[in-house]
């Protein structure tokens, strides 16, 4: 006798079968940022950092069972090839976005995301112009005005009077931002910016009459908000020309990569960032450690706060009901406190979060810890 089966049953039954396969499937994870070309090293390290804590986290069962897999887009650091690889993740079903890692770069990107329920975690973007806003961006690092402060104290500390100012026109959402904070901050230490100057390292650059301006232009000390390698590039290519002044940097300048690259000219600058490049923290020696292993380098400050980043991510969705970018931001908002690998992590109701800054000299070819503000 041959068993009848209702609709009813097989409804069921393909039900079934649908969660079963769908709780098989891997929650995508997208990750964006600038992999090649001059500004890749911030972009490259973070990856690295971001892979190395993903495959951690699956070695260990996943999330409830279910594997995450890392979507990878360049964004080359320019605004449309972003909205390009946004675009793509949209398709591709990403729970967030880690990344963008420069302010300028997102700017395009943005106001598509928030109007079409994307959204973004990032390691590293501070523009000014991003504080205070409930959009698709949460981000990890304080608004780069804190930075700011704290270079303007340092050089007030250091007895600076007046300072020239060299800033990287390509990411102005950050560096145009950075760089008022500090004229209006240092000002009320008696520092007057005399020099105040973007430039763009793709064009050809006249080191020798850039040095004569900044040296004209009677300055004590040199302010750049620069990547590491156009950093790098500026000071050794400077060091030709002896400007006679101390030079201070922003966050985004400092990496591994400036060190290599600079070589001796970048030797008793100062630099401000977010994160320790050491620091005695049992969960950042384990991660600094595996990852000298498999990259037979020490993490940079991007790579560190990409972790942070990833953290945040997958602390979130061991306790979401559902894998999707409102969950997870509502998850964030509604439960913001989070530890860092060196630092407490506590976000305010638009995703914006307070963290120590920490003041650096380079030495011996080594970043070396001078202080801290909070």
């Amino acid at each position: 006798m041959i068993k009848r089966i209702s609709i009813a049953t097989l409804t069921l039954v393909a039900a079934a079968v649908a969660v079963s396969c769908g709780m098989n499937k891997p929650i995508k994870v997208g990750f964006s940022a600038c992999l090649t070309g001059l500004k890749s090293d911030l972009g490259v390290n973070a990856m690295y950092s971001v892979q190395l804590a993903l495959d951690k986290v699956n070695a260990e069962g996943g999330i409830r069972g279910r594997k995450l897999e890392l979507v990878i887009r360049d964004d080359k650091a320019d605004p449309d090839a972003a909205l390009e690889c946004d675009k793509e993740l949209l398709e591709e079903g990403v729970v967030a976005i880690i990344g963008h890692m420069e302010s300028g770069t997102i700017s395009k990107s943005l106001g598509w995301a928030t109007e079409h329920g994307l959204l973004y975690i990032s390691p590293t973007i501070s523009g000014q112009g991003y504080a205070g806003l409930d959009d698709a961006l949460l981000r990890v690092v304080p608004s780069g005005g804190r930075q700011s402060i704290a270079l303007a104290n340092i050089m007030q500390k250091d007895g600076r009077k007046r300072t020239a100012v060299l800033w990287d026109s390509t990411n102005e959402a950050y560096a145009k931002s950075l760089k008022e904070v500090f004229a209006a901050e240092a000002l009320k230490g008696g520092n007057r910016v005399v020099l105040d100057e973007s430039f763009n390292m793709v064009a050809s650059m006249d080191y020798s009459d850039l040095s004569s301006r900044i040296r004209g232009s009677g300055a004590d000390a040199l302010l750049l908000f620069a990547s590491s390698t156009e950093t790098a590039n500026l000071l050794q290519s400077l060091s030709a020309y002896p400007l006679g002044m101390p030079v201070y940097m922003a966050g985004w300048s400092m990496s591994s990569d400036l060190l290599t690259r600079a070589g001796s000219s970048v030797e008793g600058t100062f630099l401000v960032n977010n994160a320790l490049t050491e620091s005695d923290k049992p969960e950042f020696l384990l991660f600094a450690g595996e990852y000298r292993e498999r990259y037979g380098s020490e993490p940079t400050a991007g790579a560190i706060l990409a972790h942070d980043a990833f953290s945040v991510l997958t602390e979130t969705l061991r306790h979401v009901k559902s894998y999707t970018p409102k969950a997870v931001k509502a998850y964030i908002l509604e439960h913001p406190s989070f530890e860092g690998l060196q630092s407490h992590i506590e976000f305010d109701r638009y995703g914006d979060v307070s963290r120590p800054t920490y003041l650096f000299t380079v030495r011996d070819g080594r970043y070396v810890l001078i202080g801290e503000e909070n």
